[in-house]
């Protein structure tokens, strides 16, 4: 019997594209207000051609702004009181559910920022039990590392066939969840509902939170 279901954070509850915007919105007004929209454009293409790391180093030495910023605009990023919103049918989904299972949050990332954003989306209520590896474990133990998964299975004392793993990263969510024994299922709103096998163990693919009860009907009857 599945007696909890924990979910990834990021473009798994909430488009992460949302939350990372507004803040380089308020960074880029920083910069420069006159050209705002260009350098917000630009700091967008860093991080989505060359990944969030170093975002801020690159742009500072871009704009040849001064280094005293890069705190300023790590400290933004970290706590910006942004303006997002869950996907409808996540929403649906938690307020329809919550009564009849545990559930959990297990996000990478660092504490101050997931927090933030969990605060941002006003959800906390829904969860039983928030991990986040950023405030546990050191960065090469995070998802999809065992190490992560380890944090939920102890933490909450569930065994892990009890437990279910939802996320949007087939490396991070669907193969550590595995890898832990946890069943996993990979949301992917451009796809249809498959039952798939990665090691001959079974896994999920669903494009709508609606379909997770569809998948606990398979595993419990």
């Amino acid at each position: 019997m599945i007696k909890c279901i924990f979910f990834d954070l990021d473009n798994t509850v909430y488009p992460e594209k949302d939350y990372y915007i507004s803040c380089y919105d308020i960074i880029a007004g920083m910069i420069d207000p006159q050209n705002k929209k260009d350098i917000l454009l630009n700091i967008i293409n860093i991080r989505e051609t060359e990944g969030d790391q170093q975002v801020f180093n690159k742009i500072i030495e871009y704009y040849g702004v001064d280094n005293n910023y890069l705190p300023k605009f790590v400290d933004i990023y970290r706590s910006y009181e942004a303006n997002i919103s869950v996907y409808v049918d996540v929403l649906k989904f938690l307020e329809e559910n919550h009564t009849e299972r545990k559930f959990g949050i297990l996000t990478n990332g660092g504490k101050k920022t997931q927090t933030n954003k969990l605060k941002c989306l006003s959800i906390e209520k829904y969860f039983d039990y928030i991990y986040i590896t950023g405030e546990h474990l050191e960065k090469n133990y995070w998802k999809p590392h065992k190490s992560a998964f380890d944090l939920i299975i102890t933490g909450t004392g569930y065994k892990p066939e009890e437990l279910l793993y939802v996320g949007d990263s087939f490396e991070k969510d669907v193969i550590g969840a595995i890898n832990a024994g946890i069943r996993a299922i990979k949301i992917d709103r451009t796809t249809r509902y498959k039952k798939l096998k990665h090691n001959n163990q079974v896994y999920w693919e669903i494009n709508s939170f609606s379909q997770i009860n569809q998948v606990i009907n398979e595993v419990e009857n």
